[in-house]
């Protein structure tokens, strides 16, 4: 979770100014345990600000049984800010909208959806990225004698983060969108190609070290399923092919690897983190995905395929 604090000047009935700040630690805990970290030091700290404008565009009333009324508004905020982490400041900018009821005159209940989009290299290159953004909190008001203009102050806010929570997760019960991409071999492979199989898509990276410790793992799960009816497709990011082609080469891996060089495919499907793992059932709908990977996980894989190659 983020905590933070917001202080809002209200122009107008129509439209408001807005500060917020915002902090979170972030730790690498579980990468550690594997002897794999991935940050200079177990917790880092996580910063954000930005300023916004508000545009009040429903405003309404909110009925709580048959003697209450409470005013409300249904608004749009917009702005521009900074994200800072390990070091790196990323401009953001920010959108979203929202709805603010008032059971008092000076007391709010807010509830508000957001996307915070900056430029982030994760996936070894520039890309910009959505850190979706649910928070829910409550607000009071200062109000200038003579006018109705105020100062609001948010005291309690609570931020739930849902980047690795939406993407790529939010395919489950969908169709796997389709590809077709080059493979190691020269081969152009195309994912409905494989209709009517169990379909395994592994997202790798050779500077992914959890990556190089599953690889082996997988293809001991592709050689034991491949005769009855399984697939498995790795998808490499790397921008040099010839990386990929040398850790296939040095791990032994058998099953096809194709090259999402230009990072199509992982855009297509909402990659923010490596590895990543769908499967995918015979009719072409995502059944399962796992996000990154631990000791463990492979016992998860042997039976999610088993379910799904008997169905």
């Amino acid at each position: 979770a983020i905590y933070g604090i917001r202080a809002a000047y209200h122009v107008s009935e129509d439209f408001f100014l807005e500060g917020a700040y915002a902090r979170s630690t972030v730790r690498d805990t579980n990468f550690r345990n594997i002897g794999l970290p991935i940050f200079p030091s177990e917790e880092e700290d996580l910063t954000f600000y930005s300023f916004s404008l508000g545009y009040n565009f429903l405003p309404g009333e909110v009925f709580v049984g048959t003697k209450w009324a409470m005013t409300s508004s249904m608004y749009f905020i917009f702005g521009v800010g900074n994200t800072e982490f390990i070091g790196e400041d990323d401009l953001t900018y920010s959108f979203g909208f929202g709805l603010r009821v008032l059971p008092r005159d000076y007391l709010a209940l807010r509830i508000e959806a957001k996307d915070n989009i900056f430029e982030s290299d994760l996936l070894g290159t520039n890309e910009y990225k959505h850190n979706l953004e649910f928070n829910i909190g409550f607000s009071v008001f200062f109000y200038r004698r003579g006018s109705m203009r105020g100062i609001k102050i948010l005291l309690i806010c609570l931020l739930l983060p849902l980047t690795n929570a939406v993407g790529v997760t939010g395919l489950v019960g969908q169709p796997a969108p389709d590809f077709a991409l080059k493979s190691l071999s020269g081969e152009n492979l195309r994912l409905s190609e494989f209709r009517g199989e169990v379909v395994m898509i592994n997202f790798w990276a050779t500077w992914c070290g959890p990556c190089r410790q599953e690889m082996p793992l997988l293809d001991e799960l592709h050689r034991r399923y491949e005769k009855v009816g399984f697939r498995l497709l790795g998808v490499n990011i790397d921008d040099d092919r010839r990386s990929a082609a040398k850790m296939v080469r040095v791990l032994g891996l058998s099953f096809p690897v194709l090259l999402d060089e230009r990072k199509h495919v992982s855009r297509l499907y909402d990659v923010d983190a490596m590895p990543a793992t769908l499967l995918i059932d015979r009719t072409g709908i995502v059944r399962y995905i796992h996000h990154g990977y631990r000791s463990g996980y492979e016992q998860s894989y042997v039976d999610e395929i088993r379910e799904l190659l008997k169905e």
